[in-house]
């Protein structure tokens, strides 16, 4: 993992002693901004969170302060309770994730492969 502050640019060079090659393959690359702090979310606004599923976590960006983040399955049983963005997921399948923050609530379906 690459903590890295500020702006960025990525450059990929050939690698010395390589003939023809023509193709660059990259996997499993992730890149996430933490830089928003959230304080100014309004949970009422459809476009203020993003959340979403990858690699076996749960993201939430733009979480406002003092929320909370309950994670269900689809019968409704609660699993977790937190109130970090980044939360894991033990195991695959759909889950319901609700955000409590200042008495606004919203309810979001995440698949987590």
């Amino acid at each position: 993992m690459v903590n890295v502050q500020g702006n960025i640019r990525i450059r990929i060079t050939k690698a010395t002693g390589e003939v023809n090659s023509t193709s660059v393959n990259i996997d499993d690359i992730s890149i996430t901004d933490y830089s928003g702090t959230g304080t100014n979310v309004d949970l009422k606004d459809p476009t203020s969170l993003h959340v979403y599923a990858l690699n076996g976590n749960l993201y939430v960006n733009n979480l406002p302060e003092q929320a909370e983040i309950n994670i269900y399955d689809l019968a409704g049983k609660l699993l977790k309770r937190s109130n970090e963005p980044v939360i894991s997921l033990e195991n695959s399948g759909m889950y319901l994730i609700k955000i409590i923050s200042q008495g606004n609530t919203r309810t979001f379906k995440v698949l987590n492969k």
